[in-house]
């Protein structure tokens, strides 16, 4: 399977080791500049306790947006709608929804660059530059490179991703309930299983399957709505 050859994984080892020093850090930074208009009261975000699985939530979809031709200069690609991230108040949703984008990608219609400006747009807009440089990096790092991606869409390879469960993780509860960060940012640990189909030439499609899990941080209301996106984590918070 093409999308765990050594070239994308060489891109994930560069950020495998910040973890939890990366999710502190970027919160922080965030805090910058909402701690001083940040209410007493601490996140009213619904979640259960520390490690404890929310029931599996189907994310709303937004209306398709109009298609465009990513054909440029010869590269094969096909028209289709651009990848979108749903509105909704719901963090649980919202993370569903970025776990799709990631474990989902289509390399047929789309490029890498596609899938950086929708994560990059989802970003929320209180986060400062410094921060959202380093988000933006670690995202970018789960994404193929053009060359991979051109592999990929040689064969066909398509990722579908079907839902297991979301859940806030133990660290999440932690800093939602000392306050580590403003209200309405949580975390969202999302589990299920990604299906990746490819054909090379003269051969017959081949199948592979894989239990996937990301944490995603979130700020929902009372600070945005509808819910942006925080942060991707390197590494998965159980």
């Amino acid at each position: 399977m093409i999308g765990s050859m050594r070239g994308r994984g060489m891109r994930h080892g560069r950020l495998l080791g910040i973890g939890l020093v990366f999710l502190i850090v970027t919160v922080a930074a965030v805090l910058v500049t909402t701690q001083t208009r940040a209410p007493d009261d601490p996140s009213t975000t619904t979640a259960g306790e520390a490690g404890e699985q929310l029931a599996p939530v189907a994310p709303a979809r937004p209306d398709a947006v109009a298609p465009k031709s990513l054909d440029k200069g010869g590269s094969g690609a096909v028209s289709t709608a651009q990848p979108s991230l749903p509105d909704t108040d719901n963090p649980d949703a919202y993370a569903v929804a970025v776990a799709e984008a990631l474990y989902g990608m289509d390399h047929i219609g789309h490029r890498p660059a596609d899938y950086e400006a929708l994560f990059a747009a989802a970003l929320w807009d209180e986060i400062v530059p410094e921060a959202r440089e380093a988000i933006e990096a670690t995202i970018s790092a789960r994404i193929p490179d053009e060359d991979m991606w051109q592999r990929m869409r040689s064969v066909s390879q398509a990722g579908a991703f079907e839902l297991e469960a979301v859940w806030e993780p133990g660290l999440g509860r932690q800093g939602r309930t000392e306050r580590w960060w403003p209200p309405g940012a949580v975390l969202r640990t999302v589990s299920g299983t990604q299906t990746e189909t490819w054909r090379s030439a003269g051969e017959q499609t081949q199948t592979s399957t894989r239990p996937v899990a990301v944490t995603v941080v979130v700020v929902c209301a009372p600070s945005a709505s509808p819910c942006r996106l925080v942060g991707i984590q390197p590494t998965v918070e159980w």
